[in-house]
Order: structure tokens, then C-alpha cells, then sequence
């Protein structure tokens, strides 16, 4: 598991690489996330940022404007 100081680092990169561009394609491989509908409900969203919680990193999105939710 990385340190602290390691994921804070990547989500820095991670929004660098991608704050601004649109989802183009999502996978969400966990059975139980399949009634979800990730795929329909993020592609499309656009990348605003990143941000590291712990182990974990959050991406920040804005809605795309079909109005599909």
C-alpha cells in the first residue's frame, strides 16, 4: 500500500493528466456494480480533479448536459 505523501502524489498526476477531458469509456468489473449502470451514467462526464483519501482517490466529475441521469 502506498504511503501518504505516494498517494497524495498520484492523485496530483492523476488530475494533471486528466482534469478537463471528457470519460470516454468506464469499466466497472465487480458483478454487483452491474445494476449500477456505471458505463451509461459516467461516459460522457468530464474530469475537474483528483483528490487522495487515505488509499483511495477520488475523482471529481461534472455531469455532461444530455440530461440522461
Amino acid at each position: 500500500m502506498p504511503e501518504g505523501q505516494v498517494s497524495h502524489r498520484n492523485a496530483l498526476l492523476l488530475e494533471r493528466a486528466l482534469a478537463g477531458r471528457e470519460l470516454v469509456a468506464v469499466e466497472a468489473p465487480d458483478p454487483r456494480l452491474a445494476r449500477a449502470r456505471m458505463r451509461e451514467r459516467l461516459v460522457g462526464d468530464r474530469v475537474t480533479g483528483a483528490r487522495a483519501r487515505g488509499k483511495h482517490h477520488l475523482l471529481r466529475l461534472v455531469p455532461r448536459m444530455s440530461g440522461v441521469r
